[in-house]
């Protein structure tokens, strides 16, 4: 395979869609599962009916400035069980 090809196919490969696609399931993914911080308006998109809002009163999501949203647990699912935990890094 050329250096061209492994290129093209990391930069196609479902994970790094995931890292840079604006759709909502994707926001998700990155925002629950990977810790990746999601701005203003992704997590707006995502979390409509004023979600966002009740997550945030709950410390669920936390907001920090400028305009980013970040989660402060890491969500696995295991066994069709979510499982929340802290951060330990």
């Amino acid at each position: 395979m050329s250096l061209v090809e492994q290129i093209i196919t990391i930069c196609t490969s479902p994970a790094n869609q995931t890292l840079c696609s604006p759709w909502p399931p994707a926001v998700a993914v990155r925002l629950f599962f990977c810790g990746v911080p999601a701005t203003e308006e992704d997590a707006a998109g995502l979390l409509a009916s004023g979600l966002a809002g009740k997550l945030y009163e709950a410390g669920i999501l936390l907001h920090s400035p400028p305009s980013v949203w970040t989660f402060p647990f890491h969500l696995r699912i295991v066994l069709g069980l979510y499982l929340f935990s802290d951060h330990l890094g």
